[in-house]
């Protein structure tokens, strides 16, 4: 069975521009809260940690996790920034060689790695390393924009 997960920012108190990873739910005036726990209460109800969030940055789990050396292993979310040897970078005369970096996001039924010149389908293959994400760390992407 698949693990589905979601993250996005707080919005408010002490975990202000934190993640938090749960279940998103909009309440019926828009507001957007991820749903971190729920437990038990009593015979009648649930105590349930919710986390009001930036709606533009909840972003499902691909399933996937980073293939960095060194390190613990990443999540991949929808909205990661990746980089990956697996097809290049521009050379020039359609030539790629060395790493490139994408961002992660979800089209057409599938999880995407694109940037301003190329897109892929993510593969479990790509052997990719999460280095940030397009909320915290847009400038990463600065690199293909030329």
């Amino acid at each position: 069975m698949r693990e589905i997960l979601f993250r996005g920012k707080c919005l408010e108190g002490a975990g202000k521009g934190k993640w938090v990873y749960g279940v998103p739910v909009t309440t019926s005036g828009g507001d957007c809260y991820i749903i971190e726990d729920v437990r038990d209460y009593d015979a009648i109800g649930y105590d349930v940690k919710m986390t009001r969030v930036n709606s533009d940055t909840v972003g499902q789990y691909t399933g996937m996790m980073d293939r960095g050396e060194g390190y613990v292993a990443k999540m991949i979310f929808e909205g990661d920034i990746l980089k990956t040897p697996k097809y290049g970078k521009t050379a020039g005369d359609k030539n790629f060689s060395g790493a490139d970096v994408f961002e992660v996001y979800y089209e057409d039924g599938t999880y995407c790695i694109g940037n301003r010149q190329r897109a892929f389908c993510l593969r479990p293959d790509c052997l990719a390393e999460v280095i940030g994400n397009i909320y915290d760390n847009p400038e990463l992407l600065k690199e293909t924009q030329t």
